[in-house]
């Protein structure tokens, strides 16, 4: 009865918080957003900046960045590498960014992994808020998750099951050698 009683709390408090820790899932997602759209709009400007900067001298940026790098300069090739690195460092995060706007509930963990920006994940952790929002995404995250930690819990269950069950094989068996040993 105890033991019937403690495994059906145990399947619903599972249930639970599988249900609790994903719906976390959109806060961080939308969170993780912001952090790419700031870090995008700020390398947009610089690059704003850089073109301009390399009109001034009719060139277009490609041209630009090719005359700084082909120098004999170390220091002025160095600084050549620096702006194509913010180029490429803007396309990467805009990138990311709006392939995250256009992804559906369902694709979005997907296309987050297949997009993500490292540094700018370790940035939302340390700054994450948690939330539960009320949407149909949080509300699909949240099913999601109790379905998931019910079935952690039933896997979790089986395997303490067959340990016990060989646990008992195994001391039946040395009961039995020892009965026949006498």
């Amino acid at each position: 009865m105890v033991l019937k009683w403690i495994d059906k709390f145990c399947d619903r408090a599972f249930a639970v918080v599988g249900a609790l820790a994903l719906t976390q899932t959109p806060a961080f997602f939308q969170q993780y957003i912001q952090q790419l759209s700031g870090r995008s709009l700020e390398l947009k400007h610089q690059v704003e900046v850089l073109k301009g900067i390399a009109a001034l001298s009719k060139k277009t940026l490609p041209q630009y960045i090719s005359k700084f790098i082909e120098s004999g300069d170390s220091d002025f090739a160095s600084q050549g590498q620096l702006i194509q690195y913010i180029v490429n460092r803007y396309d990467t995060l805009q990138t990311s960014w709006e392939a995250m706007q256009q992804a559906s509930v369902w694709t979005r963990p997907y296309v987050f992994v297949k997009n993500m920006q490292w540094d700018i994940v370790q940035a939302t952790l340390a700054d994450f808020h948690p939330a539960f929002t009320l949407t149909t995404e949080g509300l699909c995250y949240a099913f999601v998750g109790l379905l998931l930690g019910y079935s952690f819990y039933a896997i979790l269950k089986r395997f303490v099951r067959l340990l016990f069950r060989k646990e008992r094989r195994q001391d039946t068996g040395d009961k039995r050698q020892e009965s026949k040993a006498k």
